[in-house]
């Protein structure tokens, strides 16, 4: 149920960072982790006026965490969120085509955008793109799977009746769950063309087809989620158009 922050060498270059993140693509735990560039420069505490460098986990960590504080594992720690209020600078200049280049690896990085500085990415390191192409997604699933095992503790050796009063109870607890994220964005719901709900976002499944009695008889309850977790928009555009005086604008 974690997630993995990792950084380059202080030295390294972008085209080194490329080249070591690569050789993580196959790795069967790519998307738990994610990848950050450059290093930072922070003050430092015993010389006033003088920066330390650090490698940028931390920040990282740190961006998550208030992410997390804010809203919920679903938010990225990039963007707004991450203003650094003690980070001063970083070690490597980034401009956004070498930044979307980073992206283009799954490297996530640090700019400067005004006066501070900002993580400004939120990719996992998985191929999989279509289900972990941002790190929120599995940082979500992960949350999603701790809670629901610790929801579910309190049915441990609890009777299981004839009478799907158990199996009522687990799914009670797993939608008591799951509805207060897709409230709050983290989970991504259908709607037809007419604009009516297909589905919330997520399933839960407690039913005899998946709990048969030679199950049952073993003391095993099993019960099914599915989620579509929200994904992140890193990449906003907005076309601008010129009317003259005579032309229409709408």
């Amino acid at each position: 149920h974690r997630i993995a922050l990792c950084a380059f060498g202080e030295t390294d270059t972008v085209a080194t960072s490329k080249t070591a993140v690569a050789a993580m693509y196959s790795d069967p735990g790519a998307d738990y982790a994610a990848f950050y560039y450059p290093w930072v420069e922070i003050p430092d505490p015993t010389n006033s006026g003088l920066t330390l460098t650090q490698s940028p986990e931390a920040f990282a960590a740190a961006s998550r965490s208030k992410a997390i504080t804010e809203d919920g594992p679903w938010m990225p720690g990039a963007g707004l969120v991450s203003e650094a209020s003690f980070v001063t600078g970083l070690v490597d200049y980034v401009n956004t085509a070498t930044g979307d280049g980073l992206d283009e690896k799954r490297i996530n990085d640090l700019r400067k955008i005004g006066n501070t500085i900002r993580v400004y990415g939120a990719r996992s390191v998985s191929p999989d793109e279509a289900n972990w192409r941002f790190i929120t997604n599995r940082d979500t699933v992960n949350y999603i799977a701790w809670e629901a095992e610790d929801r579910l503790e309190d049915y441990v050796f609890s009777t299981i009746d004839a009478r799907g009063s158990l199996f009522s109870r687990i799914e009670s607890a797993l939608i008591g769950l799951l509805d207060p994220i897709r409230l709050a964005g983290g989970l991504y719901e259908a709607f037809d063309t007419e604009g009516n709900q297909v589905d919330p976002g997520y399933s839960v499944e407690v039913s005899d087809e998946i709990n048969p009695i030679v199950n049952l008889a073993q003391g095993k309850v099993s019960a099914v989620v599915n989620v579509r977790v929200s994904a992140v928009g890193d990449q906003i555009s907005v076309t601008v158009t010129k009317s003259n005086l005579t032309t229409s604008v709408v």
